[in-house]
């Protein structure tokens, strides 16, 4: 899981410019979301190892030494969107939210539709010329 780690913060440095264009704030971001991607993993191990994220919490109830605790297993899903939120605000606070593609002008988007049937026009005749070669 390590190599998968550095990798991820390798990453995500690259995107910020390299290691030598952030600041001590963004490489501990970038630190705190590597840490809660490996969480997100752990998360998954278990949850693939227990046969799933969703199930009845099972419960048990331990007395000794005078004091009665109770147990329960771990709730897979609220752990991963925990961790998963931590790694989204860790990313979004050194700017490396989602964005949206940019939107095509109407004149970008009719050139590039035209292109696309000119090209799927001239393929069946292109396919038909090929088998009459051969």
């Amino acid at each position: 899981m390590l190599p998968l780690l550095d990798a991820y913060a390798s990453a995500l440095l690259s995107d910020k410019g390299g290691p030598e264009m952030i600041t001590a704030g963004e490489r501990a971001m970038v630190e705190l979301a590597t840490l809660a991607r490996g969480c997100v993993l752990l998360v998954l191990a278990q949850a693939a190892a227990g046969g799933g994220i969703v199930g009845s919490r099972r419960g048990v109830t331990v007395r000794g030494a005078g004091a009665t605790r109770s147990l329960a297993d771990a709730d897979l899903a609220a752990a991963l969107a925990r961790f998963m939120a931590v790694e989204t605000s860790a990313l979004k606070a050194i700017g490396l939210e989602r964005r949206a593609r940019p939107v095509l002008t109407p004149e970008a988007y009719w050139s590039q539709r035209q292109a696309a049937r000119a090209a799927q026009a001239t393929e069946p005749a292109a396919v038909s010329a090929r088998e009459e070669t051969s």
